[in-house]
């Protein structure tokens, strides 16, 4: 920064000189994003151009170390949002001509098609682990949500949420299903994502 100073923007809105930063949230804060957002107020600049990034997704070993293994929630995106204009941070990319109550769409904008899905496996599904086929593949996909048997004995309800492609796999292992299962059909709904779990369950 003491070298080429706050970001500069021409007539178009293409940088041409000075400091970007784009800052990964993580889950329950593990980037430290309330001490970097102080550190670029105070030390830096109160006009560092600021990208704060929503994007992160679990990949490999991290589906086994909480909460790593989950995606940031709208909550935590926001919490972001409202921490850098508390300390004065004005030049938020993406987010300055938003008010607040319009940063939800910017936020699945930027989440690379979230959507959820309700789905109702029929056939035996019970008593065959079942769930737990669900439960380890919604987990190594990283979606939310949670997997439960429901009382008429054969059939699960399922709900998950995250990235459209990795919902569209689970979708199609609910026709497989584990071995010992047979699936007889699958009623399945699409939604928005609503951003309502933390991480995927199985319900008893």
């Amino acid at each position: 920064h003491r070298q080429v100073g706050d970001l500069q923007l021409n007539e178009r809105g293409v940088a041409t000189r000075g400091l970007l930063v784009r800052h990964l949230v993580l889950p329950q804060d593990l980037a430290g994003t309330a001490t970097t957002l102080r550190f670029l107020a105070e030390e830096i600049s109160p006009h560092t151009y600021l990208n704060i990034m929503s994007q992160y997704r679990p990949a490999h070993r991290a589906f086994a170390i909480p909460p790593l293994d989950r995606p940031i929630s709208h909550q935590e995106f926001m919490a972001a949002v409202r921490m850098a204009q508390k300390q004065g941070l004005t030049r938020l990319d993406g987010v300055e001509s938003r008010p607040l109550a319009r940063l939800r769409l910017f936020y699945l904008m930027s989440s690379s098609n979230l959507a959820s899905l309700s789905a109702t496996v029929y056939g035996k599904v019970q008593g065959v682990f079942f769930r737990a086929f669900v439960y380890h593949h919604a987990r190594a996909l990283g979606l939310r949500g949670f997997v439960s048997n429901l009382p008429e004995g054969r059939a699960v309800e399922v709900f998950a949420e995250g990235e459209r492609k990795n919902l569209e796999e689970l979708l199609r292992l609910l026709h497989c299903g584990p071995s010992g299962a047979w699936v007889e059909k699958v009623e399945a709904q699409w939604e928005e994502c609503g951003d309502r779990f933390a991480s995927f369950e199985i319900k008893h």
